[in-house]
């Protein structure tokens, strides 16, 4: 009862809100590779393994990390040779969860395609 009255509450004083939460399941994360300049953006699992069939350049890391950065966890995979080894998707992310996921990493991985070449201007 409690729950249903704040529902309606927040409905109503904070439509703005709602209407994004409803929309956005996940969180627009962009990083920057400062070694190539390259911009990297988070892709949902469907999209990651319609690139990975495609043969696009993918980077695997544990959800608690940032790509790059100081303890940098992202893995840059080489699709072409997984495809050409004929290595599903589905493996090749339970592989890497085997090997570099956990409590303290994170319990699943998070994908991300390259978004631009320029780099983010601050």
């Amino acid at each position: 009862m409690i729950y249903t009255i704040l529902r309606v509450l927040h409905t109503v004083f904070y439509p703005l809100t709602f209407a994004l939460s409803k929309t956005n399941n996940m969180r627009n994360l962009e990083f920057c590779d400062n070694a190539t300049n390259t911009n990297w953006v988070q892709v949902q699992k469907r999209t990651a393994e319609k690139l990975y069939n495609k043969g696009e350049d993918l980077i695997f890391c544990p959800c608690n990390f940032a790509p790059f950065g100081h303890w940098s966890c992202g893995h840059l995979i080489d699709t072409k040779r997984y495809l050409e080894e004929q290595v599903e998707f589905s493996s090749a992310v339970y592989s890497f969860e085997y090997y570099n996921c956990g409590r303290e990493q994170g319990m699943y991985t998070t994908f991300y395609k390259k978004h631009r070449i320029q780099p983010i201007q601050y």
